[in-house]
């Protein structure tokens, strides 16, 4: 009787077991572990704040910090516009973390400095500089965090700002990759849009208005273009700038147009 009511407890011990488990994966099921997790993270900089979101991979989320992908939004966008956001899903059920951000010369919620708000206030806009210094930024605050930026995925404007960053403040290869998605690599894009009555317009010295609608909002965005500004965009010359010299640590760039 003894031996009988050992091998019953232990019956009974097991049944219970079966049943926790049973219960536990019931539970994982109405509950699933998510494929992604979506942390709101702002970078202060000496010129502002600047907001972005950090997507990681739910089963990686509790698990440390590793390779990042830094996704850049172009003209007008912000950080969720356009395939933002879906780039971030997919590249974390592939198990990869990204980090999206807006910049100060986007829609979104980063903060301008006073000198981007200066070159904004008659409506020009700010130079592409202003990118690429926010990029730095952010770049630094995340490898100093203790990642490691593995690619640059630029659409547009993004892209311009991701080649001419590695190419003007990058000196050591820390950032291996840029995909350029439809980067405007030609200067001088902007005057060959242009109509014969514009470039008139601007060489004798006037100011054209462009209005178009802003690509998340759908409110109407005005942009100004004059002599000037025409000309300093086109002494930004992306080609030139991104022709490293022979032996540096240059990234590998994929292009899509």
């Amino acid at each position: 009787a003894p031996a009988g009511n050992k091998v019953l407890d232990m019956i009974r011990k097991k049944q219970g077991e079966t049943s926790q488990n049973s219960k536990a994966k019931a539970s994982k099921a109405r509950h699933p572990e998510p494929a992604a997790v979506d942390t709101r993270l702002d970078i202060q900089t000496p010129n502002g704040t600047i907001a972005g979101m950090l997507m990681s991979p739910g089963a990686a989320a509790r698990n440390g910090k590793g390779r990042l992908v830094l996704l850049l939004h172009g003209s007008d966008g912000d950080k969720d516009y356009l395939y933002q956001r879906q780039l971030a899903i997919a590249l974390a059920s592939s198990a990869a973390h990204s980090f999206r951000f807006d910049f100060r010369s986007g829609t979104g919620e980063s903060a301008a400095t006073a000198g981007a708000a200066g070159s904004q206030q008659h409506g020009f806009g700010p130079p592409i500089s202003d990118d690429v210094d926010d990029l730095r930024h952010t770049i630094s605050h995340l490898q100093a965090d203790g990642w490691t930026v593995q690619a640059l995925v630029g659409h547009s404007r993004g892209a311009s700002a991701a080649l001419r960053y590695c190419a003007t403040v990058q000196s050591d290869g820390h950032v291996p990759l840029i995909v350029n998605v439809a980067g405007n690599a030609d200067a001088y894009m902007m005057r060959k849009r242009l109509g014969a009555d514009q470039l008139s317009e601007i060489e004798s010295g006037n100011t054209i208005v462009f209005s178009r609608p802003n690509l998340k909002t759908g409110t109407k965005v005005t942009t100004k273009l004059n002599k000037a500004v025409l000309e300093a965009g086109e002494r930004q010359d992306i080609l030139k700038t991104c022709i490293f010299p022979r032996g540096a640590a240059g990234p590998r760039v994929l292009t899509y147009h």
